[in-house]
């Protein structure tokens, strides 16, 4: 989904494509990303919440271009999740949602670093936070092949589950969509059972074995 917390989402990059033409620059997206990038990492904490806000809006409207920079955004996004004096989380895991819309196959291999982060803000003391986070969640579970969800199901199952029932309603709303969209993941695979027979036979076998010891 788009960023939802501001009224101007009109933010038009698709002339960057042709951006510098003849010059081949490395990536015209560049000159939008590294002040916000900078604004997020700022000790300013005032600048947070606009320029995560900013990060959301480019990284929608640039859509599947934002793919290649998605390792490094994903760097900046988490380490400021990191920091306690970090003041723009919910618009910054608007950033992620829309990080995973545009290029779902951009963050598979982000996923050890990003899940933990989303998880973990579903716990948050602040509602838009947590809010933000099971929006980020149903992304998740909407845009990645469920296979790849598979193996931390369970995970986000208990993330989803705090808050199931939160004393805001827009949190218990995107829960429940994200819970919705969590159904449709398959449990991990885990390692199966002796089967009954195989069960029979080392009991059997152990009974021998006593037998020969007395």
């Amino acid at each position: 989904p788009p960023p939802t917390d501001a009224a101007d989402a009109a933010l038009d990059v698709s002339a960057l494509s042709t951006a510098g033409a003849g010059k081949e620059p490395p990536s015209p997206l560049s000159a939008f990303f590294k002040p916000i990038l900078d604004g997020i990492d700022s000790g300013d904490t005032t600048l947070h919440p606009g320029c995560s806000l900013a990060l959301a809006h480019v990284i929608y409207n640039a859509s599947s271009r934002a793919g290649p920079h998605a390792d490094r955004v994903s760097k900046r996004v988490t380490a400021a999740l990191d920091r306690a004096q970090f003041t723009g989380r919910p618009q910054l895991l608007i950033a992620v949602a829309n990080l995973i819309e545009v290029c779902p196959g951009g963050v598979v291999d982000l996923l050890p670093t990003l899940l933990p982060r989303l998880l973990a803000s579903a716990g948050s003391t602040d509602w838009p936070t947590r809010k933000a986070a099971m929006e980020s969640v149903e992304t998740l579970c909407t845009r990645l092949d469920p296979e790849v969800l598979a193996a931390q199901r369970e995970k986000i199952a208990e993330a989803v589950d705090k808050t199931k029932y939160d004393k805001m309603k827009p949190v218990r709303e995107a829960s429940a969509l994200a819970l919705a969209a969590l159904s449709k993941i398959p449990a991990g695979v885990s390692e199966p059972a002796p089967a009954a027979e195989e069960e029979e036979a080392e009991k059997e076998a152990e009974k021998e074995a006593e037998k020969e010891a007395e």
